[in-house]
């Protein structure tokens, strides 16, 4: 089972999901998806170019870290998504797909 699901560099199809759309003017969508992550409950951006955001998320009742990491690819219109538990070694049921799902949906109704 997976702790991770990524766009790129997955191990199987289920920790594949699909990498975020860029809509629009490339620069403005990435200052955007970091305005939306920065905004997240118990997340913090730790790094963050012109084209690169790691960031942490918390949980709330254990304080189990995890990682969020994005990478925009302006020549192929996307952003590429990775969701990862530090600790869990077996299954993260299915906490970091809903993540970057939320963030998908959330992100992209957002922009014009």
């Amino acid at each position: 089972m997976p702790t991770y699901v990524a766009s790129e560099n997955y191990k199987n199809r289920l920790q594949r999901v699909e990498p975020l759309a860029v809509r629009g003017d490339p620069e403005a969508s990435w200052r955007q998806l970091s305005d939306f992550v920065n905004s997240m409950e118990r997340t913090e951006i730790i790094t963050e170019t012109e084209n690169y955001i790691h960031a942490v998320h918390r949980s709330k009742f254990f304080g189990f870290i995890d990682d969020l990491m994005f990478r925009l690819c302006t020549g192929e219109g996307i952003i590429h998504a990775r969701s990862a538990s530090r600790i869990c070694i077996f299954w993260d049921f299915g906490v970091n797909r809903k993540r970057i799902e939320t963030i998908r949906h959330q992100y992209c109704s957002g922009m014009t």
